[in-house]
């Protein structure tokens, strides 16, 4: 929505091709619905309880979308580290907020449209990450979507063996144990 003086009597507002009067368009407060990207006009002409008018007029630039999608499901082993990647759209630089589900990450002023993170959660655990909120350089919101699911295997450490043996040729050695 757009917003002028609060002190006239009489507004009227128009706008470029590219979007549409949804309200207010004889009141102070208009709102427009823009359905057309790239640079267009909007202008108010007030008028004053004395009848005198002017108008004034901006320039509002339309920006697509910005979308951004969280990637990377896997399984790895404990101690191992994975790189979750974020692919973004719209007009960088980006600024990101992420959660694991525990803890929440904020990293701002990415310029690359895919960022890419390592994590290296605690054995036995599942970390489930995903988009919180995603701007880029228009200030608008973006679409958020996916998801990366990280599941962190123990490694199982096999016992060794008991002890050393020493044996003739043609011997039996005694069994071999794992401790």
């Amino acid at each position: 929505g757009y917003t002028t003086d609060t002190a006239m009597s009489a507004y009227k507002w128009s706008i470029s091709d590219g979007g549409t009067i949804s309200s207010g368009a004889d009141t102070q407060n208009v709102k427009i619905l823009w359905n057309a990207l790239g640079s267009h006009t909007i202008t108010v002409n007030c008028t004053n309880a004395l009848g005198c008018s002017g108008a004034s007029s901006k320039i509002v630039t339309v920006y697509p979308q910005s979308v951004a999608s969280i990637s990377g499901d896997t399984v790895i082993c404990a101690g191992s580290e994975s790189l979750i990647k974020i692919k973004l759209t719209g007009k960088a630089p980006w600024n990101i907020s992420y959660t694991d589900g525990t803890n929440t990450q904020t990293v701002n002023n990415i310029k690359e449209s895919t960022y890419i993170f390592r994590v290296s959660p605690s054995a036995g655990t599942t970390k489930t990450y995903t988009l919180i909120n995603v701007t880029d350089a228009t200030g608008n919101a973006a679409l958020v979507s996916g998801k990366a699911s990280i599941t962190v295997k123990a490694i199982t450490v096999p016992g060794a063996i008991a002890a050393d043996q020493k044996i003739a040729p043609g011997s039996k050695p005694a069994p071999i144990t794992s401790v």
